[in-house]
């Protein structure tokens, strides 16, 4: 399958996430019940502010593939927007069974909830 996500990372990158936003909704009407789509849905919405609509685009990405490593770290770094700390760190113990101490989604999200933690 040619990259179909190519113009919604490079908009990603470019943080220009309401535009991202509309081709990734483009692209979910071509390659539907894809995780990686639905976790970049996520990651734009969150990103946007959109929490309530994020949670749902994780939660359908981890019901297409539940051992989705970066649906896994977004939706953990959702839940701490939303002062949900338990949810992240079993987001966390999930991300470490499955790809360990070192991949960087873990890292990432390890230093999102230490970050978390301090600002209490």
């Amino acid at each position: 399958m040619v990259d179909e996500l190519a113009l919604s990372r490079t908009l990603i990158a470019a943080k220009n996430y309401r535009q991202a936003l509309v081709e990734l909704k483009r692209v979910d009407r071509v390659v539907m019940n894809n995780a990686d789509v639905n976790n970049l849905l996520g990651y734009a919405s969150r990103k946007l502010g959109q929490y309530s609509q994020a949670g749902v685009y994780y939660v359908k990405a981890l019901k297409i593939d539940p051992k989705h490593l970066g649906a896994l770290e977004y939706q953990g770094e959702l839940f701490l927007i939303q002062k949900k700390m338990t949810l992240a760190q079993q987001n966390l113990a999930k991300l470490k069974k499955l790809c360990g101490t070192s991949c960087e989604e873990y890292l990432d999200l390890k230093k999102a909830i230490t970050a978390a933690t301090k600002k209490k």
